[in-house]
């Protein structure tokens, strides 16, 4: 089974992971909607991605994606204490205050992605949704997850700008052996003036050099038949 869409925390403006809850009070379909929810996604088995936000210490709920109910019935008794849910899909600009007492144990976003041994993860303890853990003892591991995932989004664009000059490179290249080979492939045709697109003729290949049969192919461009099928 595909790994479960991990649900997420931003606090101070960033996002990350959720690795594990411990208490009472934060969202599941079963308490909150008196019913099971349908997976949309291998990836979504248990129906939804609950989103978190930490702001002036109060916890809220401020996302879930879009719910499929098992009980459509017990669904609509729970829309009348919960306004804010909806059956035809994501609820819109969701901000529920969680009034929730316990832990999120949230991570960064690398350690979520490679699960490591000893994965390196902050304990967030809220009571009646208010948070109690004191920023000031999380502030240097949250620094040191902005500037790990700061450097990840470097590297990945500098390997992005890396694929695409390889890509222009080839391009470039690709070109210039186009015009090469439109160039020797004139001869060819002009022996031939009634060879027509996708034609056979016998001849010397301007790519590779083999004589046997030549495929005209680009409208004046002339291949023998491993460079058309394989090399071009």
């Amino acid at each position: 089974m595909t790994d479960q869409v991990p649900d997420n925390c931003t606090i101070l403006s960033e996002s990350y992971p959720i690795w594990d809850y411990s208490g009472s009070g934060f969202f599941s379909p079963e308490e909150w909607l008196d019913c099971g929810l349908e997976s949309w996604s291998s990836a979504c088995w248990r129906g939804y991605v609950a989103q978190y936000l930490v702001e002036n210490d109060q916890l809220y709920l401020t996302g879930l994606g879009e719910l499929k109910p098992t009980d459509e019935l017990a669904f609509q008794r729970a829309r009348s204490r919960l306004p804010f849910l909806s059956s035809s899909g994501p609820p819109e600009s969701l901000r529920v205050s969680v009034r929730a007492s316990g832990t999120i144990t949230i991570g960064s976003f690398s350690s979520w992605l490679s699960i490591p041994a000893n994965p390196d993860v902050i304990a967030l303890e809220f009571r009646e949704g208010i948070l109690v853990t004191p920023l000031e003892s999380i502030l240097p591991t949250l620094g040191r997850w902005h500037d790990e995932r700061k450097q990840q989004q470097l590297e990945a664009e500098a390997v992005r700008l890396q694929d695409l000059e390889r890509q222009r490179q080839r391009d470039e290249d690709r070109a210039a052996l186009a015009r090469s080979l439109l160039l020797l492939s004139k001869p060819i045709l002009a022996l031939h003036p009634n060879a027509v697109e996708g034609s056979w003729l016998n001849g010397v290949c301007p790519y590779c050099n083999e004589s046997g049969s030549l495929r005209v192919c680009k409208g004046a461009l002339v291949l023998c038949r491993t460079c058309y099928f394989k090399r071009w």
